[in-house]
């Protein structure tokens, strides 16, 4: 992808950096082993987020919820977030995850 192009992706949706490398390369791991994971373009099939971006966000700009600034969080929980996700799934009125998605 042009660099350009994903600095002003990561503009977009940067609030607060995380500013823990150890746990931004442990989100990377959950998500690159995810079923959900688009490896051509290192994103999120469910969220639709960049990875490496992504995960060095502790809060972020959801782009699906018109900006809306979230605790930066895996969609299906998979970051031991599950309650983060819930939460929000809980403001959008979806059912909430199992641990079995």
């Amino acid at each position: 992808m042009n660099r350009l192009i994903k600095m002003g992706i990561e503009m977009a949706l940067k609030v607060e950096p995380l500013d823990d490398p150890k746990k931004t390369e442990w989100r990377k791991e959950q998500c690159r082993k995810c079923d959900k994971y688009d490896a051509e373009n290192d994103k999120c099939t469910v969220c639709g987020c960049f990875i490496d971006i992504k995960s060095e966000l502790k809060y972020n700009h959801n782009p699906k919820k018109w900006g809306r600034i979230e605790i930066t969080h895996c969609p299906l929980g998979k970051w031991d977030d599950m309650d983060i996700a819930n939460m929000y799934r809980k403001v959008d009125g979806l059912e909430p995850l199992t641990g079995e998605e």
